[in-house]
């Protein structure tokens, strides 16, 4: 069989391996669709695992935004601010250095004994109490652990006047590598 080829045959000729080409690359894309669209729940479960770390790293972002002590300010520094904040002063306690710094794994723990300043003899359970208030108010880093209350029996003491000797405990990680 001779077959004589001239511009119309020719022109067939390529337009039927142009549509046998594009109908492969139809068969080519469906496969690929199909296994895009099998692998579509594990990208969705992968996505929804992005939005929960997300927000649980967002939300720690706005604690720690909020928490002076853990974003660096000095223990120290931070209760002074909250003696001036509550209104019981900011002298009206003397801070021993830090004393029974212990560590664990993980953490470090490291007290602090706050007894009134001299010259300073007792607080109204209520300034003791919104004092307390304070110093847990703004970091989840620090946290009173003890309280001793001696009622002042002065002779020139209203009722209800205590003697606090108060632990605050400053708990931080400590990285091991």
């Amino acid at each position: 069989m001779n077959i004589r080829w001239d511009v119309e045959k020719g022109l067939l000729a390529f337009m039927l391996v142009l549509i046998l080409g594009m109908v492969g690359v139809i068969f080519w894309q469906n496969s690929i669709y199909d296994e895009l669209l099998g692998r579509m729940p594990a990208a969705e479960r992968q996505l929804a695992e992005v939005g929960k770390a997300y927000r649980e790293n967002h939300n720690l972002s706005m604690d720690l935004a909020k928490d002076s002590v853990a974003k660096g300010a000095n223990p120290n520094t931070y209760l002074f601010a909250q003696m001036t904040k509550s209104g019981i002063g900011k002298n009206s306690f003397k801070m021993d250095k830090p004393k029974n710094a212990s560590q664990h794994s993980g953490y470090e723990d490291e007290e602090f004994e706050l007894k009134p300043a001299v010259g300073v003899k007792s607080f109204s359970r209520e300034a003791i109490a919104r004092f307390l208030l304070f110093v847990e108010k703004d970091t989840t880093r620090m946290r009173v652990t003890k309280l001793k209350l001696t009622m002042d029996q002065g002779n020139a003491t209203p009722d209800d006047y205590w003697q606090p000797i108060i632990t605050v405990t400053d708990r931080r990680a400590t990285f091991s590598e």
